[in-house]
């Protein structure tokens, strides 16, 4: 790029400043296309990762089975699809292109001081293991702390969800200022944690701040002795080139700090984030293992069943419960709370396994039947109607999504909903939101579980939550609803269950009797009381 002079064979100092000046000009514009490149490349390659990662992580959450979510709150698993995710982009985006910018600089400056003067080098590097170690303290430090960090931080997490999912209720109650307090008492936690990891990195980034600045007065030192003693290779510009690149390499290795750290959080989520990711589920609801028999009668039958949840084990729920439902029979069960009732409506979808014990379905033990397919023969109604953003049709077909049109007005009609929906503007395409009541989400929710035409129908406190009109509406088409199938109710109102084929009194988590309404009041036993 340098300019020759054709009238003499000397370069004139001027024209060396046009061939610099060029030189520069080119190096901007090259500059301007390569950044562009390594950044724009290494954000896109960030953002398609953690969209992977993210999809990944939502995916093998929904595959657990539901004790693995008993002893893991959705605030916490809120907090890592939204921030740890956060935190690994930030570890793996533009910071990526920065680090290698960094050691791309510093390798070129240390291999050209260590040509120019070699011996003066390697006295400044002598301190290079302390700086070491004091970074590897960074990263052990960062590390440790960001773990507990993260913790505190889903705990706050999950108690704003916790609010905000109960808002009417501490409303309700005036429980602002005392939720307000447990979520400040979480983030100071979060805030104590964060003070000790800077403290600490702190300590050893100084230290290798030291090591850098007493490197530098060991270059002067030496360099000075190297110029009297050995001049031929080493001058004072030598020496002062020497302490410039060594300065410009301790400079970007200072640069590297808030990357280390941003590296060592993001390896710290990650160390979550893949923990859930790798962990296989006990119940997998998307394998395609297990039987899948072409008839279901309905017959269901207790074995000897022990169970024990994960988030409790100190007391066993059901304690060696054995018990047979029928097919097409409609079999109520009453009991204390806690006596087993929610549990047992639990392992029939296989939520969970028991700890001892089997449950048959038309005889052959439920571990051995394909699970998606089990869950598909089996309806179920609880005590609060959840339907999910979007039409009262998506909530119905959720029961069985690719449920035709007509499917989808049959279920509604069994459910007694098919009225009050058609006055609604848009019909099935009505929005679930708070246009319904309390009674019609309850009948779009029997019509959900109705859509897929079970042979098993669950009904846990269906109509506990509602006034006397809507109860009547939704216990009509309960009744309609109960026909043909296996039913299992649920039910603390004499209303409800006084007309079940079979009414099993539970306690403790075993059978204490069982039989028709009238030969149990008969009885005066745990039933009649």
């Amino acid at each position: 790029f340098v300019i020759p002079n054709n009238n003499t064979e000397t370069q004139s100092p001027y024209d060396a400043i046009v061939g610099i000046i060029n030189y520069f000009v080119l190096l901007g514009f090259l500059s301007i296309l390569c950044y562009w490149i390594a950044w724009a490349s290494w954000i896109m390659a960030a953002e398609r990762q953690v969209r992977r990662i993210r999809y990944a992580l939502f995916r093998n959450i929904l595959r657990q089975e539901i004790g693995w979510f008993d002893v893991h709150n959705t605030g916490e698993l809120s907090n890592r699809l939204i921030r740890d995710l956060d935190t690994i982009k930030d570890g793996i985006n533009d910071n990526m292109a920065d680090l290698i910018t960094l050691l791309a600089r510093m390798l070129g400056a240390l291999v050209y001081i260590l040509a120019i003067g070699w011996k003066l080098t390697l006295v400044a590097l002598s301190l290079l293991p302390l700086m070491i170690i004091a970074f590897k303290m960074i990263v052990k430090t960062t590390v440790n702390y960001t773990s507990k960090e993260i913790q505190a931080f889903a705990s706050a997490s999950s108690v704003a969800q916790e609010v905000l999912q109960n808002i009417r209720t501490v409303t309700a109650f005036h429980g602002q200022a005392k939720e307000e307090e447990r979520f400040a008492k979480n983030l100071i936690v979060a805030k104590n944690i964060g003070i000790k990891k800077a403290l600490h990195v702190g300590i050893w980034l100084g230290l290798a701040y030291l090591s850098v600045f007493v490197s530098y007065t060991l270059i002067f030192w030496y360099g000075s002795q190297l110029v009297r003693t050995d001049c031929t290779n080493y001058s004072v510009g030598i020496v002062l080139v020497v302490f410039m690149g060594y300065m410009y390499v301790s400079f970007h290795t200072a640069y590297l700090s808030p990357h280390i750290q941003n590296f060592a959080e993001a390896l710290t989520s990650g160390s979550y984030v893949f923990d859930i990711i790798d962990r296989q589920t006990k119940i997998d609801v998307s394998s395609d293992e297990g039987d899948k028999p072409q008839n279901i009668i309905g017959d269901i039958e207790f074995d000897n069943v022990t169970f024990i949840y994960p988030a409790r084990q100190e007391t066993p729920i059901l304690n060696k419960l054995s018990l047979k439902i029928p097919s097409g029979k409609i079999v109520a069960l009453v009991g204390a709370s806690g006596c087993g009732k929610s549990t047992i409506i639990q392992l029939i979808q296989r939520f969970y396994d028991p700890d001892e014990g089997r449950i048959l379905l038309d005889g052959k033990d439920i571990k051995t039947l394909n699970v998606s397919w089990l869950r598909s023969h089996i309806g179920i109604v609880s005590q609060e109607p959840v339907l999910f953003t979007g039409s009262i049709e998506d909530n119905i077909r959720f029961g069985k999504p690719n449920a035709t049109d007509d499917e989808v007005q049959t279920a509604a009609k069994m459910a007694n909903a098919h009225d009050f929906i058609m006055e609604f503007p848009e019909n099935h395409k009505t929005s679930s939101g708070d246009k319904l009541s309390g009674g019609q989400k309850q009948r779009v929710a029997i019509a959900r579980a109705l859509v897929s035409n079970p042979k098993i129908l669950l009904l846990d406190e269906a109509t506990s939550a509602l006034d006397n009109t809507s109860e009547r509406i939704v216990q009509d088409a309960l009744d309609k609803a109960k026909q043909g199938r296996t039913t299992i109710v649920i039910a603390h109102r004499l209303s409800t269950i006084r007309n079940a084929d079979l009414i099993i009194g539970l306690e403790h988590g075993r059978v204490i009797e069982y039989g028709i309404h009238d030969d149990l009041m008969k009885h005066k036993g745990l039933y009649y009381e």
